[in-house]
């Protein structure tokens, strides 16, 4: 059984996952229309401020990990939600920076129900 990385490893991980992605979408200028990389930059923020308030980003008998030493479920659902976190921000970056080639629809104007009724 491997385990489980430190909480604030996984912090490090998700932190850089939000810069790549607000760098994905300066590259990519038709995304940032709908979702403006500042957007990314004020939702890091928020996260930096989280993890800053419970010392989630630190090691040692300050951090957030040593003061959940004897609350092994507490330890695993930060960790899980902080994974879940960097998967939900991975996968923006990868879409956002992958060329589609098929023709897209602004699915916030109402064109959900056309685009559905055409793929079935």
């Amino acid at each position: 059984m491997n385990p489980t990385p430190l909480i604030s490893s996984q912090v490090h991980v998700a932190g850089a996952g939000f810069v790549s992605l607000e760098q994905a979408l300066r590259d990519a200028s038709h995304y940032s229309v709908q979702i403006p990389p500042e957007a990314i930059v004020d939702e890091f923020d928020r996260f930096k401020i989280w993890a800053g308030n419970i010392a989630a980003h630190r090691k040692g008998r300050r951090s957030l990990e040593f003061r959940l030493r004897d609350a092994a479920h507490l330890k695993d659902e930060t960790h899980n939600l902080l994974v879940a976190l960097h998967e939900a921000v991975q996968r923006g970056e990868k879409y956002v920076s992958t060329d589609v080639k098929t023709d897209t629809h602004d699915f916030s104007s109402g064109d959900c129900g056309r685009a559905e009724e055409a793929m079935g």
